[in-house]
Order: structure tokens, then C-alpha cells, then sequence
């Protein structure tokens, strides 16, 4: 059979945390939110096997994130990279990672529903 490239995605995952550069953004903390995708170059090698070991486990995955949201870290794009770095280990068999996180609010002296930082990881 054919390969056919597919992705597996956790979206909207959403945790209160305390990441920020400016001391107030870490002693108050704020709404998150992550995206995560995974690009396989092969999405049937799981699916005609029922084989959780060769796809992306949501399980691990949500683990991942929340540990990498838990650490209080001045920058997304700090997060973003711990989050894609971790997961190309466990799943190496990937071909492309992308993790979005969007602060909600951000303290920038006017309004503004979010920033987003998006970070793309190719193995």
C-alpha cells in the first residue's frame, strides 16, 4: 500500500501559568493556551495495525506540555522549543512538529485578545 502522509494534533489545550518576562506576569500568571501538531510521512503504518507505538500518543504529548507549562519561563518561544525538542525524542519516527501557544491578554498597555508564537521543528 501507498504511503499517506497525515498529522496528528492536540489543539486548544489550556492551562493558567505564570510565564512572562516582567515579574508581575510571573506573580499574577494568565491564560494559555497550545497547540500541538505532528506530521507523519506515513499515518497508515498505525492505523492498519491498530499500533499505538507507531503514531503520536495524545497521552505523552499532553504530559509534555503540561510539564514544559508548569516551569515559569520568560519566553513562548523558550516553551515552544522545550515542547518540541522533548517530542521529537519520543517520537522520532515524525517528520515535522509545530507548537503554537497563544497568552491571552498580554500586558502590552492596551487591548489585545492574544499573542501567539508558533514554532516549527523538522527531524
Amino acid at each position: 500500500m501507498q504511503a499517506q502522509p497525515g498529522k496528528v494534533a492536540l489543539m486548544g489545550m489550556q492551562f493558567y501559568a505564570h510565564h512572562g518576562f516582567y515579574k508581575e506576569e510571573n506573580t499574577l500568571g494568565n491564560r494559555y493556551e497550545v497547540d500541538f501538531i505532528a506530521y507523519l510521512s506515513d499515518i497508515n503504518l498505525a492505523g492498519e495495525n491498530n499500533d499505538l507505538n507507531a503514531t503520536v500518543n495524545y497521552e505523552v504529548v499532553y504530559k509534555v506540555v503540561k510539564e514544559a507549562m508548569a516551569i515559569s519561563t520568560p519566553l513562548l518561544e523558550t516553551i515552544a522549543n522545550t515542547i518540541n525538542t522533548k517530542l521529537a525524542i519520543a517520537f522520532p519516527f515524525a517528520t515535522k512538529f509545530e507548537c503554537t501557544i497563544r497568552k491571552y491578554n498580554p500586558p502590552i498597555g492596551g487591548l489585545c485578545a492574544f499573542a501567539e508564537v508558533t514554532l516549527e521543528h523538522y527531524l
